[in-house]
């Protein structure tokens, strides 16, 4: 008899601890001024709830609650599935956020699919697609939700020179690429590719970052919040910041009813052609437009073409935005070269004459590696 009542009563506390961690799940308030509110993607699992709760809450001291915004895009990059390397957080920076970063960090690495309680179906699909990321070269690119606090590539290049941005985004743009692939592979579009998402990890946990070369910063994509976990790589959702999005997110001349046809992972591309400009020129290729007047020509499909235009007459570009080619030393013409080069491809309009980023980053891997 003692033996059911001393199993009753620790099958009740199994039960109180899991409610507990649910609670923390679902938005417990902050305790101290210690503690940071950090929201992660969890599956919809009592028993993932409850241990990630659990665990995270412990090892990193951290507050976890709901991410109901997001449309379970991220659930392929939730808490470090990719053995540490991809991490979807959504986080709120308090002092000491840092520090607090590289414990999660650390902790997530010792994450595997099985240990999550995955289902056979999505963890068949997480183990090819990390599988099949295994054979890019180079350093992870951490993906978050959000992240308060870090510099982004405006801020991080508005004070340098026309030379200093070209040899930044030299080293920049392939670790861009390679987060972008992982997210592809993993049938993710982020659909809000610009500088803006674009954050400094140079400071984020480097002693996670192995092999890390001192000075030359890391970056990561953030904000996912737009992103969509596709089954079809083209499809009708628009999504993401008017500017940097595809001309097929807009319906054909004279046909404005009628559904556009988006390539989810092209769409990136594109809008990381459109980032590249704007951090090298510091300006739009159509910024001589007010808002008015470009949300009109895009409409009636005209800004592609002047954007191309603009493209290709390489001294229109640099005029229009005051970029000082004459500042740039022998080294970084020719990387600008590389970089226009690549700029031109992303900024094809003809989507299905645009290369995808995989064969863009094995093409640059090869050429400029």
């Amino acid at each position: 008899m003692m033996n059911y009542r001393l199993a009753y009563h620790y099958l009740c506390i199994a039960f109180l601890a899991v409610a507990a961690c649910l609670c923390l799940v679902d938005g417990a308030p902050q305790t101290s001024s210690g503690a940071h509110r950090v929201s992660l993607q969890a599956r919809n699992t009592l028993y993932t709830k409850a241990m990630f709760a659990a665990a995270v809450s412990r090892v990193a001291g951290l507050r976890i609650t709901g991410h109901p915004k997001t449309d379970n895009a991220a659930l392929y990059l939730a808490h470090g599935i990719f053995q540490g390397r991809a991490v979807f957080v959504k986080c709120t920076t308090h002092t000491g956020f840092y520090e607090q970063e590289a414990k999660l960090l650390k902790y997530l690495d010792t994450i595997t699919p099985q240990s999550i309680g995955m289902n056979k179906e999505d963890r068949e699909l997480i183990v090819r697609a990390y599988d099949t990321t295994k054979i890019l070269p180079g350093l992870p690119c951490f993906m978050l939700s959000s992240f308060e606090g870090a510099l982004d590539l405006i801020d991080f290049t508005k004070s340098k020179s026309a030379d200093e941005r070209v040899a930044l985004m030299y080293h920049l743009i392939p670790q861009i690429m390679r987060g972008l692939i992982y997210l592809h592979l993993a049938k993710i579009a982020h659909r809000d590719v610009k500088p803006e998402k674009i954050a400094d990890g140079s400071t984020v946990a480097p002693d996670v970052i192995v092999g890390m070369v001192a000075g030359r910063p890391r970056v990561m994509i953030i904000d996912l919040d737009h992103a969509i976990h596709f089954t079809n790589e083209v499809g009708a959702v628009t999504k993401g910041t008017r500017a940097f999005m595809s001309p097929q997110h807009y319906p054909p001349v004279g046909q404005p009813n009628m559904q556009p046809q988006i390539h989810y992972p092209k769409s990136d591309s594109w809008a990381l052609g459109i980032l590249l400009y704007v951090v090298l020129y510091q300006a739009y290729p159509y910024a001589y437009y007010d808002t008015g007047e470009r949300w009109k020509l895009l409409s009636e499909g005209k800004i592609t073409t002047q954007m191309q235009s603009v493209l290709d007459t390489k001294q229109h570009a640099y005029d229009d935005a005051g970029f000082a080619i004459d500042e740039l030393t022998l080294e970084n013409h020719t990387k600008h070269a590389a970089l226009y080069e690549l700029m031109e491809q992303l900024l094809e309009i003809d989507e299905e004459q645009r290369h995808t980023l995989q064969y863009l980053y094995a093409n640059w891997q090869t050429n400029h590696s």
